[in-house]
């Protein structure tokens, strides 16, 4: 869901299609994917982390127990979902930046950029 909704708000921001309008994406949608983004990205680190952990475990136990045999192909798929949830997460939260703004005809910036 992330990855997809990154490709969709990447192509929305660079065709220009973000506005108030009912044909174009809202501005606050785009803040929801980045906080989407955001905790796709923490709970991939914070499972795949722990799935590392346990794969490791099972690693080490792998040649004297029959169950680490059997859960390692598990726990090794989990540590990559974990790391690809992680890395769409961060992908939608890159997606959502907003491009820079115009600076006036002096060069200054306005006042919520120049903060």
């Amino acid at each position: 869901v992330a990855a997809v909704t990154a490709v969709a708000v990447r192509r929305r921001i660079n065709d220009g299609e973000v506005g108030h309008d009912s044909s174009q994406m809202s501005p606050v949608f785009i803040a929801r994917a980045a906080v989407l983004g955001k905790a796709c990205s923490w709970l991939g680190a914070f499972v795949g982390g722990g799935y590392l952990g346990l794969t490791v475990y099972v690693l080490i136990e792998y040649p004297s127990l029959l169950a680490a045999q059997e859960d390692t192909p598990g726990a090794v798929a989990c540590v990559a979902a974990g790391a690809a949830v992680a890395v769409a997460g961060v992908v939608l939260e890159r997606c959502c930046l907003v491009p820079p703004g115009d600076a006036d005809p002096e060069g200054r910036r306005s006042g919520a950029q120049a903060m």
